[in-house]
Formats: C-alpha cells, structure tokens, sequence
C-alpha cells in the first residue's frame, strides 16, 4: 500500500507497462519520493489513455506530472513550474540533461524531460523539493 498516493492500486499495471529495467526502478524511486511529500498531494491515474503520475500543491495547481512511457518517464514542468522556475532552471535543465530536456514550451507551456535512472531523479531533486 501506497499511503500518500492516491489511486495507488494502478501502481503494478503501470509497473508492469514499463519494458525498460532502469526505467521501472526509476519509476519505483519517483513514486517512492511521491507518496513522502509534504509539499504535494500525488495522484495516478489516467489522462485518455495516457498513463500519468501528478503532483499537485496546497492551492490546487499541478506544477509537475510524469507520464509512463515504455522507456523513460516523460516528466512534465507544466505552466506554473515553468513561470516559477524560469530561465534560470531552464538553463540548470539544459546543462544537466543535454539530449533529454525539451525547453520548447508545448501548446500548453511546458517543458518536458525524459527520465531514465534513479539517477536522474536525484538530480532533479536537487533543485525541485518534492
């Protein structure tokens, strides 16, 4: 049981979606990191069909989410983590994940960064307090 996660039944087919083995230990650190956070309340569901994990915070807004994928976690900065964040987190993201960050705003203002190891979350996590 996942207590800080909500729908945390989902945990084993989203798991099991994964194909790649530093993805799926990836996904079990950042779900990990999810369900201990003060700072958010967690949630897995579905999007259509997209298989997501968001973070949000005390005022409603969903500043970060991470989609499953087969081989990475697409990690979203949605719009309120991208006007808070700045140039200056752009620019740690684009000298610490070179070939992985997207800094492109989508449609929707967001950035995107392809997670693949524990260790890329540990980075993250030095600049983002989950």
């Amino acid at each position: 049981m996942l207590v800080g996660v909500k729908n945390e039944d989902l945990y084993r087919e989203f798991y099991e979606y994964i194909s790649d083995p530093q993805t799926r230990d990836a996904f079990q650190f950042f779900v990990k990191v999810a369900a201990t956070s003060s700072k958010y309340d967690c949630e897995m569901g579905y999007k259509g069909v997209v298989k997501q994990l968001t973070f949000k915070n005390g005022r409603g807004e969903i500043p970060y989410a991470f989609i499953i994928a087969k081989k990475w976690l697409n990690f979203y900065f949605r719009n309120h983590a991208v006007r808070s964040g700045g140039s200056q987190l752009k620019q740690w993201l684009q000298s610490n994940f070179p070939t992985d960050f997207n800094g492109y705003p989508n449609s929707g203002n967001e950035w995107t960064l392809k997670i693949k190891s524990i260790q890329d979350i540990q980075l993250l996590q030095s600049q983002i307090d989950f």
